[in-house]
């Protein structure tokens, strides 16, 4: 039997623990949150997700008490603020195969480093849920895109999609389409950037512009305007190829300009990936990024936005979730 803990039972906890719902292998599940409501909101979702369900057995509680000595996959699906105390707390009580950081990762540069040592000295696997790259739609781009060994440029563009804590997302992407690390990375124009308040207290958000390069020359352009939300669309170019694709909903669309070619995919939750996501950490075919890999493009947008907050003499304590 398979042994799975996942820390932080808030609204992405619930949906990688919804995942397991489909699993024709056995395993055991614990979720840890100090909160109960939390954990009460968690088993209603697991109960919504597990009609029919035998093999998988799920347990709720509030501490590390009676963690399994041996654990194939931990999820820290924890806030940025508590994220790396988690992980310590974790591999003090534990032996772990596989770990799934969420993102942000964290929000200060030393738990960074921190974490590496910790996770390099417990011999752990560490990937962060950056999913992107692991969707159909992007393997597609990828393919199309490669055709030129030319730098890529992309641009992101979309009206309030949470930029602070999304961006990594593309930022991530764009590392892997082109195989690259990020080199420097700034909003530009600062002081037409506008904070927001976040729907967690503590956090931050913020509607502007930013840009990143990568060693090579590939540049990566996202903007978040004010506005309601409704779809992002992004656009790449390589060479004599160009590429757009518009997400919207549970739907992303990717055309070829070049050659007309189109394709439509589903664009998956969370609930339908993190099964998929452990079952190949268990095949040694991992398809996210791994922690180390993750950690340049994290501190690129880190520095970004201390730069940002210290153009603008902005004093706050901030966060990213």
């Amino acid at each position: 039997m398979y042994s799975v803990v996942i820390v932080g039972a808030g609204n992405i906890g619930s949906r990688h623990l919804q995942s397991f719902a489909q699993s024709k292998e056995k395993i055991q599940i614990l979720i840890i949150d100090p909160f109960q409501a939390s954990l009460d909101v968690c088993k209603t979702r697991w109960n919504e997700a597990n009609i029919l369900h035998k093999v998988v057995e799920v347990n709720f509680q509030t501490n590390y008490l009676n963690i399994p000595k041996n654990v194939d996959l931990a999820i820290i699906s924890t806030n940025s603020e508590h994220r790396y105390h988690a992980l310590e707390e974790l591999l003090k009580n534990c032996t772990c195969k596989n770990i799934l950081l969420e993102k942000f990762l964290f929000s200060t540069e030393d738990d960074y480093a921190k974490a590496d040592l910790l996770i390099n000295k417990h011999m752990c696997n560490a990937y962060v849920n950056l999913v992107r790259r692991t969707f159909d739609c992007y393997k597609w781009v990828y393919k199309e895109l490669h055709t030129s060994k030319e730098p890529l440029t992309m641009e992101v563009v979309g009206n309030n999609w949470g930029m602070a804590s999304n961006s990594i997302h593309f930022i991530d992407l764009f590392c892997y389409l082109t195989n690259d690390t990020i080199s420097v990375c700034n909003f530009v124009n600062p002081a037409s950037t506008k904070l927001l308040t976040s729907k967690r207290e503590g956090y931050i958000e913020f509607i502007g512009n930013l840009s990143a390069e990568t060693t090579h020359g590939s540049k990566l352009t996202i903007a978040c305007n004010e506005g309601t939300y409704d779809k992002i669309n992004i656009t790449f170019k390589r060479g004599d190829v160009t590429i757009m694709v518009e997400e919207v909903g549970d739907g992303i669309t990717v055309h070829n300009m070049s050659n007309g070619a189109t394709q439509k995919f589903a664009f998956p939750f969370q609930s339908q990936l993190t099964l998929k996501y452990f079952m190949e950490f268990v095949e040694g075919k991992p398809s996210l990024v791994t922690y180390k890999e993750s950690i340049g493009a994290h501190v690129s947008f880190l520095h970004a936005i201390k730069n940002l907050l210290s153009s603008i003499n902005n004093k706050q304590v901030w966060k990213i979730t």
